[in-house]
């Protein structure tokens, strides 16, 4: 915990934060703009403004759902990339007379495991504890095993964070070097990754940081670019995001020019757009990360999750295109291919996670239809692409295909919920809840589905959230 750190940050950030000036891709402004007003009226505790003036790419993920909870996704270009299956070319793969797998209706989960664990049928919620004057508080992540979650608390009063672990319900108070962590991450093993805004000598700096054996150690910086925590996986690789600024071109008929002398854009026309790409620090080795190359054709690239043989999902951004990224999985070697969307369906948007070959996103509806978005899950081992039934939103997958989310009623009312058969699991709200239409919602899941983590509204019109613990059987 860094008061001083916190207020010197928010400080000399403020002038940041401001919608940003660089041409969109993925609609990421208007996506941007949607996921602030959504940060800021629900006033989570990751707050400040911080997260999304500094890492545009890192809340790209949190930002497009946020944006499904306004009903202001933009419905992507249709995307004709192709996954392969296994025997199957990737030319034909998903096309037409091309061989398909037999993974069920479209929206149940199945499983590559042949004695998947029964589903959970029944769940009790316990609010988890914080620390004293907090006043709310959020799930960010769980380990696959349930016994780990990560998290924050926030005193709304005087905007004091703390960064949490809980170890079955037991809280720990961690003291990250930095403050506001936008992420937070953790595996079995009780590693956490995060990132945050760091002073030091009057300098706000954003930085990646690991806490493990009990202590915190920086993350590699590779170029002095700014970086952030995404994911962690059971053997402990770390998956960030690498971001950079580039130029781009010159308007027709400008004279070629150099750079400045400052080092900044050329003088002579053209752009500076935000650049990124995945980076992966591997548990085994120390030091720089391993960036992860976007395919030909392409100029940057962002991350969502990391599989625990090294499987990594996001998106890329075609190069010269104001379309929306193509969702993209890399295999553990480093090679890159896309996913396509459910025959019927539009193009494909932002990933939200990965576990066990199963990958959780976004895609856009068929023509006609009044939704925004759909979730969709894809299977790696089949190439299978289904809509998930029964959840308008979902934030988390695990390796049985079982999903975390929420429902929402005629209303608006929204609940937590688990999608592990063909029908939702609405999660009861414990005492001190009130039915939220912007709170609730289920963000993690652990393997053998009896923990799920996620967060209720405390207040009327969603004013505060807490985190929460259910115990399913």
């Amino acid at each position: 915990m860094h008061e001083y750190d916190e207020d010197a940050a928010r400080s000399l950030l403020r002038p940041l934060d401001v919608e940003p000036d660089r041409p969109s891709t993925l609609e990421i402004d208007v996506l941007l703009r949607a996921g602030r007003r959504r940060v800021r009226n629900r006033r989570l505790v990751a707050g400040g403004g911080l997260a999304g003036a500094t890492a545009v790419v890192l809340v790209a993920v949190p930002v497009t759902l946020a944006a499904v909870r306004d009903g202001g996704f933009a419905v992507p270009a249709p995307d004709t990339g192709r996954i392969a299956r296994p025997g199957v070319p990737a030319s034909a793969a998903g096309t037409p007379g091309a061989p398909t797998s037999a993974a069920g209706t479209p929206g149940t989960p199945t499983s590559g495991d042949p004695n998947p664990p029964p589903a959970p049928t029944r769940c009790v919620p316990q609010r988890l504890p914080v620390p004293e004057g907090a006043t709310e508080s959020q799930v960010l992540d769980g380990d696959p095993t349930g016994r780990y979650l990560v998290g924050v608390a926030r005193d709304l009063r005087s905007a004091r964070t703390w960064t949490l672990q809980w170890d079955r319900g037991a809280l720990t108070v961690l003291d990250p070097p930095t403050t506001d962590p936008p992420r937070l991450v953790v595996n079995s093993r009780g590693t956490v990754a995060g990132d945050g805004i760091a002073v030091r000598d009057g300098t706000a700096t954003r930085m990646s940081w690991v806490y493990r054996d009990g202590r915190f150690v920086d993350l590699a910086d590779p170029d002095g670019s700014a970086r952030g925590v995404v994911d962690i996986n059971e053997r402990g690789d770390i998956l960030g995001d690498l971001h950079t600024l580039t130029y781009q071109g010159r308007p027709a008929g400008a004279k070629a020019s150099s750079p400045s002398s400052g080092g900044g854009a050329p003088t002579g026309g053209g752009t500076v757009v935000g650049g990124s790409g995945p980076v992966v620090w591997p548990a085994d080795a120390a030091g720089r990360p391993i960036r992860l190359e976007t395919p030909e054709g392409t100029y940057s690239g962002y991350a969502t999750g990391i599989d625990d043989d090294g499987t990594v999902v996001g998106g890329v951004h075609p190069a010269g295109s104001e379309s929306t990224p193509r969702m993209t999985v890399w295999s553990p070697d480093g090679t890159p291919r896309t996913l396509a969307p459910p025959d019927g369906y539009g193009g494909t948007s932002a990933t939200a996670s990965i576990r066990g070959g199963w990958v959780l996103g976004w895609s856009a509806p068929p023509p006609g239809t009044e939704e925004k978005a759909v979730a969709t899950r894809w299977n790696l081992r089949t190439g299978e692409a289904a809509p998930l039934t029964g959840l308008p939103w979902a934030a988390a997958v695990n390796r049985h295909g079982w999903t975390a989310g929420f429902v929402r009623d005629a209303t608006g009312i929204e609940t937590p919920a688990v999608l592990a058969g063909a029908r939702p699991l609405a999660l009861p709200l414990p005492a001190g809840a009130v039915p939220g239409r912007e709170g609730p919602a289920a963000v993690t899941i652990s393997d053998d589905g009896r923990v799920v983590g996620g967060h209720v509204s405390t207040a009327p019109d969603d004013a505060a959230i807490a985190a929460v613990r259910w115990t399913c059987d």
